[in-house]
């Protein structure tokens, strides 16, 4: 995992930094996803916190998606 983590760091940090202006206006459901995922975990509610992972990424890869198709593909890594 570390490995893979490693490898797929860098390319995630690149699209971060082209694309995150374009997401900037949604940051509010950002915060209000990780926040649900804190407090399932303070709570010590696994499964809850489980399922708001998951949302927190699937909804997270489609606010990237909608950015990449509105203003393009940019990069070559």
């Amino acid at each position: 995992m570390r490995r893979l983590l490693k490898a797929v760091k860098p390319q995630s940090e690149r699209y971060w930094r082209l694309y995150a202006s374009g997401i900037v206006k949604q940051l509010g459901v950002m915060v209000d996803e990780h926040s649900v995922i804190i407090q399932a975990l303070e709570q010590g509610d696994c499964d809850r916190a489980e399922r708001a992972i998951q949302t927190n990424w699937l909804n997270g890869a489609e606010r990237l998606f909608r950015v990449i198709d509105t203003i393009g593909e940019r990069g070559s890594w």
